[in-house]
């Protein structure tokens, strides 16, 4: 009488994760709930439930993400339209609303890991993220949730990175002169 429902349950949780690329994880977890129990169907039933909400959780930060990359971009543009003149008063408030929200959906998108990280075991190895700069693009976001020395140690860090491209840009222009 369970097993129509252990095999939906089981069926469903491998769906899931399949789409989540958990397959082995997915197999080891079947194994261990192989037997048709009550007890068995229910434990499936509610890794089925944890997983769609990490899913939906995944599809979340992906368009976080997205919006991220897009207000960059919007960032950018406004900067380099302006470039060869002094920004406008109006320019420059339309950089800082966008920059505040970009400062929200980058909290919302840390967090997010952090919660599937710490809610879910199968993403615990999102921890070793937990320890290091979450950076999206060093020149527009460069530090986030970093103590005050580890973060100008990350500037200096990335100033000498940016030094040593820009050096390296320019001796590639030079040498097709000499």
């Amino acid at each position: 009488m369970i097993e129509p429902f252990h095999r939906k349950a089981s069926d469903t949780l491998s769906a899931i994760m399949r789409d989540l690329n958990l397959s082995n994880s997915c197999f080891r977890i079947l194994s261990i709930y192989k037997d048709v129990t009550v007890d068995n169907t229910l434990k499936l039933m509610e890794k089925c439930n944890s997983m769609v909400e990490a899913r939906t959780m995944i599809y979340q930060v992906l368009k976080d993400l997205q919006k991220h990359e897009s207000m960059v971009k919007d960032i950018k543009y406004l900067v380099d339209e302006n470039l060869n003149e002094s920004l406008d008063p109006l320019t420059i408030s339309q950089i800082r609303k966008i920059a505040e929200r970009l400062y929200g959906v980058t909290n919302t998108i840390k967090q997010s890991i952090i919660h599937l990280r710490d809610e879910y075991k199968l993403f615990a190895r999102i921890a070793a993220m937990s320890n290091k700069i979450i950076v999206f693009d060093i020149k527009d976001l460069p530090y986030i949730g970093l103590s005050e020395n580890r973060t100008k140690q990350a500037a200096h860090e990335a100033k000498e990175d940016h030094r040593s491209s820009n050096s390296k840009n320019v001796e590639l222009k030079a040498t097709p002169h000499q």
